[in-house]
């Protein structure tokens, strides 16, 4: 069975290619939507937990498991740090793991962007007004889930600090 998990912001058709590829490979795929995701409204990312989006994961692994005894994880930015999550937290049954651009850490400089995007600041003689990123809208209250999401995960897997010490990715 794939488990297929789009990128922030986006949706499940984003991901077609891998799911034409392992359904082509004769296997069950799951391509679920993460919450908050592709609605009417954009904004709608701006009342989103990290929270949600793991419950959101943990249960299209449980459907994926009822399919199949082991798990191909592919996630793109968001969905691949979501996709490792699941890998470690079920190294029994994660068969392999792809992801492309995963969101492991963001830089000080997308941290700044994510705090300035929440409440707004003058900079230089220019306002900068909080949570717009340009449009389409962009949620930088949903930037900063992300970053509590990577921040959790290496709390709760890495508790010795053994992650990663590189930048992977930028959102802002």
């Amino acid at each position: 069975v794939a488990l297929v998990i789009h990128g922030f912001t986006l949706y499940p058709r984003t991901m077609d290619h891998y799911v034409k590829l392992f359904a082509g490979l004769g296997m069950n795929v799951i391509a679920p939507r993460l919450s908050r995701h592709y609605t009417m409204d954009n904004a709608d990312l701006d009342n989103v937990s990290f929270r949600e989006w793991v419950k959101d994961a943990e249960q299209a692994y449980a459907a994926a498991t009822h399919l199949g005894k082991r798990v191909v994880l592919v996630g793109f930015s968001l969905g691949g740090l979501l996709s490792m999550r699941m890998a470690l937290a079920h190294p029994e049954s994660a068969d392999a793991l792809f992801v492309f651009s995963p969101a492991i850490r963001m830089n000080p400089t997308a941290s700044l962007g994510s705090v300035i995007g929440m409440t707004g600041m003058k900079y230089k003689g220019f306002n900068v007004p909080p949570a717009t990123c340009g449009k389409p809208y962009m949620s930088a209250k949903a930037g900063h889930q992300i970053e509590k999401l990577m921040d959790h995960n290496e709390r709760s897997f890495f508790p010795n600090g053994n992650y990663t010490t590189g930048d992977s990715s930028v959102y802002f």
